[in-house]
């Protein structure tokens, strides 16, 4: 899960290094027990900074003069503004200079220390989700987890796991990482209901959700849908593409290939039975 400690040592770096390009003063930046974590002093860092404790103990703009800075322990003169997140106090950006010369830009810094923060906790929250993702597909193909396991990791990404679904093995004839990426975003972006992995044998694995009609699949309309995206893989450099198929009331598993074949029986897998899921081994026959 998303840890709650928001404002993170880089973040807080990232923070001064961007303010500190487009205002000509020191920015410092404080976590949430008023510690300086970055600076443009280094010889700053891990002092407690008494201006910014106040600012978060009261949550409001501290200004401190030179008169005042003299009294107080790790202060120089400044204005120190606390920061929040989701409605969450979570450290102090802090201008070094006297208020009168600094307050002009204390609004701005602390607008690009929030948007920086957001940015950093979004990129967070993605590779959270694409480890979920990853972490289900696996679960879900050998079966090594508890069906609770699977239901709270679905339950985190939004997945109906009883939605059925059938995997797509799409194999890259070369392998391609701009290609790779460029399918990876297209699911990200536009299919978030389909579950995507890459694997060591440069296969492409899709867990798609399908619509059942009257308690069938129709795969020749699959079939269809297959080709036009066989048209755009062929294009980022895959191969040749394989779907699974299997209903909840089947026994069997059923391999269709692409480019077109006969249809091709899997081994009986009690597991099928079990799951709306097709399951698949990672050395499965080819067409």
């Amino acid at each position: 899960m998303l840890r709650k400690h928001y404002l993170k040592g880089y973040t807080a770096r990232q923070i001064v290094q961007r303010a500190m390009k487009i205002i000509p003063y020191s920015v410092n930046v404080m976590d949430e027990h008023g510690v300086i974590i970055a600076s443009g002093e280094p010889s700053r860092l891990h002092q407690r900074h008494e201006g910014a404790i106040l600012a978060l103990k009261e949550n409001r703009i501290v200004e401190i003069d030179s008169a005042t800075a003299n009294q107080l322990k790790g202060v120089r003169s400044g204005i120190n503004l606390p920061i929040s997140f989701h409605e969450q106090l979570i450290g102090v950006v802090g201008i070094t200079g006297e208020p009168e010369q600094v307050r002009a830009y204390a609004e701005l810094v602390k607008m690009a220390a929030e948007l920086v923060i957001e940015h950093m906790v979004l990129i967070e929250q993605r590779q959270w989700d694409k480890r979920y993702r990853e972490e289900l597909i696996n679960q879900l193909i050998l079966r090594e987890n508890s069906t609770e396991s699977l239901r709270s990791m679905a339950a985190y990404l939004g997945i109906d796991l009883a939605v059925p679904r059938v995997v797509l093995i799409i194999e890259l004839s070369q392998p391609d990482r701009e290609a790779l990426r460029n399918v990876m975003d297209y699911f990200e972006n536009h299919a978030r209901n389909h579950l995507v992995t890459f694997t060591e044998f440069n296969e492409l694995i899709i867990i798609k959700p399908i619509t059942l009609k009257e308690g069938k699949w129709n795969t020749r309309q699959e079939m269809g849908e297959l080709q036009m995206f066989k048209s755009w893989a062929a294009s980022s450099g895959f191969s040749r593409i394989l779907v699974g198929a299997i209903l909840p009331a089947r026994r069997d598993c059923t391999v269709l290939c692409s480019p077109p074949g006969p249809p091709r029986r899997w081994r009986k897998d009690k597991s099928c039975a079990a799951s709306t899921f097709f399951i698949m081994t990672t050395r499965s026959p080819r067409c």
